[in-house]
């Protein structure tokens, strides 16, 4: 009984179903609210619009104008990594000027520090062969001196003696020294 209930029940709003279709569908207040909600969306939209594209149109602008400040920076930017990398270029190619010119100084300091070193080396060289000179002429003197003095003094004593006859002394002095001057001249 229950499966019978539940088919006329079905039956019941299958039959009242038709009857709200065939209702005309504008005679319906269904139809009128929907119709309502429409309108009120249709005015709604309509105010809304106007606002909506001011604002987005606004919205759109300020993104244009950032654009266009983030273009600007950006192209300054840019350029101003140009002119710091030739800045930068133009550094290095100075640093390395700047440490060729010093290597070259370096190495000609060194080359003089070097040639001088060897200059007065060779002056202190001449100097002491010089000094070594000077001092043997002068041993040289002061041996002759001496010699001359012992001479002087053994003929002293030899003629006070009177071991040596005078005219041999001379005969022999006059001897050694045409024998010096031969040998000089």
């Amino acid at each position: 009984m229950i499966g019978e209930e539940k088919i006329v029940a079905e039956i019941h709003e299958v039959a009242h179903g038709e009857e709200h279709h065939s209702e005309i569908f504008y005679q319906s207040p269904e139809f009128w609210i929907f119709a309502a909600f429409l309108i009120v969306v249709f005015l709604l939209f309509k105010k809304v619009k106007h606002g909506f594209l001011i604002s987005m149109k606004l919205h759109a602008e300020k993104i244009r104008e950032k654009l266009s400040e983030t273009r600007a920076i950006r192209d300054e930017t840019q350029s101003e990594l140009v002119s710091c990398q030739k800045k930068l270029r133009e550094i290095q190619a100075e640093i390395s000027e700047i440490v060729s010119d010093a290597t070259e100084t370096a190495n000609r300091f060194k080359r003089d520090a070097k040639n001088d070193i060897v200059s007065m080396m060779k002056i202190k060289e001449e100097k002491v062969k010089d000094r070594i000179r000077l001092d043997e002429l002068e041993f040289k003197a002061k041996v002759k001196r001496m010699l001359v003095s012992t001479s002087v003094a053994s003929i002293s004593i030899l003629l006070e003696n009177h071991e040596i006859d005078d005219t041999v002394l001379i005969h022999n002095t006059i001897n050694e020294f045409s024998d010096i001057l031969k040998e000089k001249m």
